[in-house]
C-alpha cells in the first residue's frame, strides 16, 4: 500500500484501545462533551430490542463507558486477523490501521508497544490525540514505528490558552509534537471553537498550523445546551457560553479557510467551502445536478434544524415536496434526534410513512 494515499482513500480498521474521558486523557478539557455524566443514560437505538430498551451500543458506547485501556496484545492480535480477513477479501482496497478509543491514544500508556507490533501490517493512523502525554522524542518514535497519519485536537496553538482550556500542563511539548508530526507525517488539526475564547485566535493557530505543514483543520462548533446536542443530562458544559449561530459558525470557516490557502479547512456541522459537503446538492449548479427519478410516493422527513433547510431545498429541485415533507426537530444535529425530541412532536402533519436520521437515538418504541 502506498504511503502517499491520504486518509479519506483509505479504508480503516479500528484498534479500538478503550480509556474513559476525562480519565484516560489526564483530565477532561473545559469543554468536554462527557463532563459531569454520572449515570448510564437509557436513550434506545435502533439496535435496541422491543422487549429491552437501552442495548450495549446506546448504554454504554455513546458515554464511552470502559473499564479503563485494553490489552495491546489482545489488540495486536484483533488487528493482524481483522487486516488479513479484509485482505482476502477485498484485495483492491487500500487499508490503515486507525488507533483511537474513549481515552486520548496520545495517554495510552503501551501505545508505542502496539504501535511496533503492528506497524509493519498497514499505515497506522492515531484517530485521536490532544498532545496532552507526549513529547517530541515520542512524536518521532510513533512515525518511525508506523504512524503515517495523525489527527491531532489543537484547540489553540497558544500554550496559556491550551494550559486553561485542554488542562494541558505541559502544552509548549504538546504543541512541539503536533509540529513533529506535521513535519514527518500526513497531519490533521482540529480545534473547538467557542466564543469570546479562541474564535478570534483560530486565526493565528491556523496561519501557525499552515506553517508546520498540518494538511487541514476541522473547526468544531461548541455545543452548551441539549438543542446543540448535550443529550447526555449534563448540560450546559460551561455556564455562560452561548455557541454561535449556525450561520456564525459558517461563517467563521469561510473566513479562516480564506486566510490559510495552503491548508484544507472544514467544519462540522457546516461544512466544507471546497466542495459544499455535507449538502452540496443543494446549492450545485444546473448542469451538475443529477437527475432522479420522479417522487410518487408520500412521507415525512424528521431530521434537525441545520440539515431541514437543505433538504427541503434539494426536494424543490426534483419536485419532490408536494409528496414529502420536512420536519425540523428540536435538535440541530439529525443523529442527536432522541425519544423526547419524538414526544414533542405535533402528529397532525406526519404522513403514514417516516423517514428519520439512521443514527437517531430512537427505539422501536418510540
Amino acid at each position: 500500500m502506498s504511503d502517499e494515499l491520504g486518509v479519506s482513500e483509505l479504508f480503516e480498521i479500528t484498534a479500538d484501545i478503550g480509556g474513559r474521558p476525562g480519565v484516560d486523557c489526564r483530565g477532561f478539557c473545559k469543554y468536554c462533551y462527557f463532563k459531569r455524566v454520572k449515570e448510564n443514560p437509557v436513550l434506545g437505538c435502533r439496535y435496541c430490542s422491543r422487549e429491552n430498551v437501552g442495548c450495549d451500543k446506546c448504554r454504554y458506547e455513546i458515554v464511552e463507558k470502559h473499564n479503563g485501556y485494553a490489552d495491546p496484545t489482545i489488540l495486536q492480535h484483533y488487528v493482524i486477523s481483522r487486516t488479513t480477513q479484509e485482505r482476502f477479501a477485498n484485495p483492491n482496497r487500500s487499508y490503515a490501521i486507525n488507533i483511537s478509543g474513549g481515552g486520548d491514544a496520545g495517554c495510552y500508556p503501551d501505545l508505542l508497544e502496539l504501535v511496533r507490533s503492528i506497524g509493519g501490517v498497514a499505515p497506522i493512523h492515531l484517530g485521536y490525540v490532544s498532545g496532552k502525554g507526549l513529547t517530541p522524542q515520542d512524536a518521532m518514535e510513533l512515525v518511525e514505528a508506523g504512524v503515517r497519519i495523525v489527527t491531532f485536537t489543537v484547540f489553540s496553538t497558544d500554550p496559556l490558552l491550551r494550559r486553561e482550556w485542554l488542562n494541558d500542563h505541559a502544552p509548549e511539548a504538546a504543541l512541539e509534537s503536533l509540529r513533529t508530526f506535521a513535519g514527518n507525517c500526513e497531519t490533521y488539526a482540529a480545534a473547538v471553537i467557542i466564543p469570546g475564547v479562541n474564535a478570534e485566535d483560530i486565526f493565528k493557530t491556523a496561519r501557525t498550523l499552515e506553517s508546520w505543514g498540518v494538511k487541514g483543520l476541522t473547526l468544531m462548533r461548541f455545543g452548551n445546551n441539549e438543542e446543540n446536542g448535550i443529550i447526555l443530562g449534563n448540560e450546559p458544559i460551561i455556564e455562560g457560553i452561548t455557541p454561535q449561530s449556525v450561520e456564525e459558525f459558517r461563517e467563521l470557516v469561510l473566513a479562516v479557510d480564506r486566510a490559510v490557502p495552503g491548508m484544507r479547512v472544514v467544519g462540522t456541522p457546516l461544512f466544507d467551502p471546497l466542495t459544499g459537503a455535507p449538502f452540496a446538492l443543494a446549492s450545485v449548479l444546473e448542469d451538475d445536478f443529477p437527475d432522479f427519478s420522479p417522487i410518487r410516493s408520500e412521507a415525512t422527513i424528521l431530521t434537525g434544524k441545520v440539515a431541514a433547510p437543505f433538504i427541503e431545498r434539494i426536494l424543490q429541485r426534483i419536485d419532490g415536496s408536494q409528496h414529502v415533507n420536512v420536519i425540523s426537530l428540536e435538535k440541530e444535529i439529525g443523529d442527536l434526534i432522541t425519544h423526547r425530541d419524538l414526544e414533542r412532536l405535533p402528529l397532525d402533519c406526519v404522513k403514514e410513512t417516516v423517514v428519520v436520521p439512521g443514527n437517531a437515538l430512537i427505539h422501536s418504541q418510540s
